[in-house]
């Protein structure tokens, strides 16, 4: 029978802080521990760490978001040195597994590097025999990675003789199968417990839990118990190093938010504020897909509104700022649905905008329309494109170009007869009718 190692291992580990399998790895060096438990992203301490600037004051103020001003410089975080951990930390996780094969063929005793070889691949591993050989603590690991890998169908019951972050992971996972069981008060309860376990050992990994609960929550459509776990969560997200936790929690809030107001108004001035929240903790270069999710939230939000008066007429011209600012970095990260979904946005804001310019808002709306009609081809994207169409259409008659709006109007008829469609039918019928009264009005 194997004979379980002495190796004594520095804890707390940054468990279940990072998503799976990063989150389940266990980390030797000092520095790069301490990082990670701050809530720093792995891929932030390969040697390209970056983070985001101060928000200048004067936006935050007008309601609008910092300018970027370029990726901002580094802020002295730690880089990781074994070669194996760099290239999973970088994305790179085939070369990670193959980099501690060959450590491994070379140090067969090295538990750890075995334990991280089966985290970020369990394929070829004898799980009983590196459990057999593990310490208590990292056996409980490995089975809660093996339960995460689809190798086991329970996590093992709750070990008070564990260190305290061990204990909240498995307590995630077993949230995770009970949830899959239909079970949402207990996966909650599991979440709660895991919350209080590490409150104080590893208050990153206790808000990336309360972050989980918000979701079940709000998956639920229980809003309110979502609003206060995030906020819950947020408390406990201060340090400048949890900035980019930070910035996915107040998005959420922001989500959350959002979604009340739909029913209840003044909820939407919370959201305005989540959303607002996010531009404190990152800018489009530390965190580009929740920085960019963030501008497109807080658009369509202003953009749901009103106009009644001046303030009104400033939200508009900020929600189409945050459309820009969305629209570039999706660009730049090659998202293109997401992309599109913001051009969309920016070029229906355009041809609704109050301005003096109107004419000038119309034609950039239309080359906007262009753009996306480019990239969501009627046979990729069909129904992408004929709604395309259908606003580029509206733009052209708002401009007086009839014949071009008709012949747009055309193509999204053919699709949406095809799809069966009737209500995008129905819309298009509208605007038809609304075509023919502006012709008969300039005839």
């Amino acid at each position: 029978m194997p004979v379980a190692s002495s190796l004594t291992f520095t804890f707390p580990q940054p468990l279940g802080i990072a998503p799976f399998p990063l989150g389940l790895l266990l980390i030797e060096s000092d520095d790069v521990r301490e990082a990670l438990l701050a809530g720093v992203p792995p891929e932030r301490l390969v040697g390209d760490a970056r983070v985001a600037p101060a928000p200048g004051i004067a936006a935050l103020a007008a309601g609008g978001p910092p300018e970027a001003s370029g990726p901002p410089g580094g802020e002295g975080l730690p880089t990781v040195t074994d070669p194996a951990l760099r290239a999973a930390f970088a994305g790179n996780v085939e070369d990670g597994v193959r980099l501690l094969d060959a450590h491994l063929a070379e140090h067969p005793d090295d538990l750890v590097a075995a334990y991280n070889r089966f985290v970020l691949d369990d394929a070829g591993v004898d799980v009983a025999a590196l459990r057999g050989r593990a310490p208590r603590e990292v056996a409980a690991l490995v089975d809660i990675v093996h339960f995460a890998t689809g190798g086991a169908t329970a996590v093992p019951a709750d070990d008070p003789s564990l260190p305290a972050e061990v204990r909240a992971v498995a307590g995630v996972a077993r949230s995770s199968a009970l949830l899959s069981e239909g079970k949402f008060e207990a996966a909650i309860d599991e979440l709660t417990v895991s919350v209080d376990l590490v409150y104080a050992a590893s208050p990153t990994l206790a808000a990336v839990s309360l972050d989980a609960a918000s979701r079940l929550y709000l998956r639920e459509g229980q809003l309110e118990p979502a609003v206060v776990a995030l906020e819950a969560a947020l408390e406990l997200l201060s340090e400048p190093r949890q900035a980019s936790l930070a910035a996915e929690s107040a998005l959420q809030l922001g989500v959350c938010c959002h979604q009340a107001s739909l029913e209840r108004p003044a909820w939407s001035q919370r959201a305005v504020l989540a959303y607002q929240r996010v531009f404190k903790y990152c800018d489009e270069f530390s965190a580009p897909e929740t920085y960019a999710a963030a501008h497109l939230n807080l658009a369509s939000l202003y953009l749901s509104r009103p106009m009644a008066n001046v303030g009104d007429q400033l939200r508009y011209a900020v929600s189409m700022q945050s459309l820009k600012a969305a629209r570039r970095v999706y660009e730049r990260l090659g998202s293109n649905e997401q992309w599109a979904s913001a051009t969309i946005n920016l070029a229906n804001a355009l041809v609704y905008a109050p301005s003096q310019h109107r004419e000038d808002n119309l034609n950039q709306a239309v080359d906007l329309y262009d753009e996306v009609l480019r990239t969501r081809t009627r046979e990729e994207q069909p129904r992408g494109h004929a709604y395309a169409q259908l606003n580029l259409a509206n733009a052209l008659a708002h401009l007086g170009a009839f014949d071009a709006a008709e012949e747009s109007l055309g193509v999204a008829r053919e699709v949406f007869t095809a799809l069966n469609d009737g209500q995008a039918l129905e819309s298009l019928r509208e605007l038809e009718a609304g075509l023919r009264e502006s012709r008969a009005g300039g005839a």
